[in-house]
């Protein structure tokens, strides 16, 4: 990241989102993507977060100055342990994230706005992330996606370790949050039109 982005970004951490949802000021946002086809229909989840928002003032995930971090734990072998740098993790930090993911075959999307958004707690749980082995038992890609968003601040997630969440599709399915087709950028930008919050 360029000095300027990640000077942008720093302040951005510090100073919070101007943007306002139902009188409750919101600091970021965060998003969870879906490839429901992936492992023979048990799918694979996915984790976004708003580490700097533009100067327009809104919240979205089509460019408008916002910039997120993005990434997944492929684990493309489809072994039950699989070591770090053979285990599929990727991450990117953009404008457009849902190009970035649309060109991974995520096919759906969920969107959270978060009021008190900790970039560096998030940052430091996604390096923990790609550090660690991929475990089909404790450390699959609902457990990545949650451990990195609840630092960064969405509170409620379903827990990944219940047995009725226990299988990405369904885990992704218990958090209560707008659902939108990848192709659909709506995520966000209109969410006060639905219910707010996340986890059952």
């Amino acid at each position: 990241m360029c000095p300027e982005m990640e000077s942008a970004a720093i302040e951005e951490k510090q100073s919070g989102f101007e943007g306002l949802h139902e009188g409750v000021p919101v600091q970021g946002g965060a998003v969870v993507f879906v490839r429901r086809k992936a492992t023979m229909g048990i799918g694979h989840v996915g984790w976004g977060f708003l580490v700097h928002a533009g100067s327009a003032g809104r919240l979205t995930l089509v460019g408008d100055g916002n910039v997120w971090e993005i990434g997944a734990v492929e684990n493309h072998h489809g072994w039950l342990i699989t070591p770090p740098l053979e285990d599929g993790y990727w991450q990117e930090r953009t404008s457009q994230p849902l190009r970035s993911v649309a060109s991974r075959e995520y096919d759906h999307y969920k969107v959270v706005p978060v009021g008190t958004a900790n970039v560096e707690a998030a940052l430091n749980a996604e390096k923990a992330v790609a550090e660690r082995p991929y475990m089909a038992a404790v450390s699959n890609c609902m457990n990545d996606v949650y451990h990195i968003l609840a630092a960064y601040g969405v509170e409620n997630l379903p827990n990944p370790e219940a047995i009725a969440n226990w299988l990405p599709n369904a885990w992704y399915d218990h958090i209560t949050a707008p659902e939108y087709a990848i192709e659909d950028t709506g995520g966000l930008a209109d969410y006060s039109e639905h219910g707010r919050g996340v986890g059952s």
